[in-house]
């Protein structure tokens, strides 16, 4: 069984390209490829489609790789996101979405949609550093307060007791004085 790497939108002009024994890429907008590859996007796929795979981040890759593989065995929707490495735009990240539709010949098809969602993963990486460092900072006040509370109570319990020797002191020396 072949599996489609690339997700691209349905149309009748996709053409294929085989990239090894087991994947295949459909690829049928230029303006969607060209997301996760450089320029001359048809030209270089068309020469050796694993062009489209190997800008998948290395820490990522198994887990697309995974994936894909998981959709196709069951035939359902595919879905992820993951960091693509670019040569002009550099670490982008990606959300890809697809359909899987088995061929005549018995391939399968994924078709859908990369979009580059790089500042709303950015974004969510800022909004969990700012939640994780309130979080942080609420520890460390209730730390600071419960220690407060501590160091005030064991001083003011021996210092209670030296006010009370030093009051009766206080007192029996005055009524000394009297006699």
């Amino acid at each position: 069984m072949r599996a489609v790497e690339i997700m691209t939108s349905k149309c009748s002009s996709g053409e294929a390209y085989p990239v090894d024994g087991s994947f295949v890429v459909i690829l049928m907008l230029t303006a969607v490829a060209s997301l996760l590859v450089a320029q001359q996007v048809d030209q270089q796929v068309r020469e050796d489609a694993r062009v489209i795979r190997d800008r998948i981040h290395p820490d990522d890759a198994a887990r697309v790789s995974e994936s894909v593989k998981r959709a196709a065995a069951t035939m359902s929707r595919w879905r992820a996101t993951y960091r693509v490495r670019l040569p002009r735009r550099g670490e982008r990240v990606v959300l890809a979405q697809a359909m899987p539709e088995r061929l005549e010949d018995g391939s399968i098809a994924f078709y859908g949609v990369v979009t580059d969602v790089t500042d709303e993963a950015r974004e969510r990486e800022q909004m969990e550093t700012l939640r994780i460092e309130r979080d942080t900072a609420a520890r460390a006040a209730a730390a600071k307060a419960e220690l407060m509370s501590r160091v005030s109570h064991e001083l003011r319990t021996p210092l209670n007791a030296i006010i009370g020797f030093a009051e009766m002191l206080r007192l029996r020396f005055a009524d000394s004085t009297v006699e």
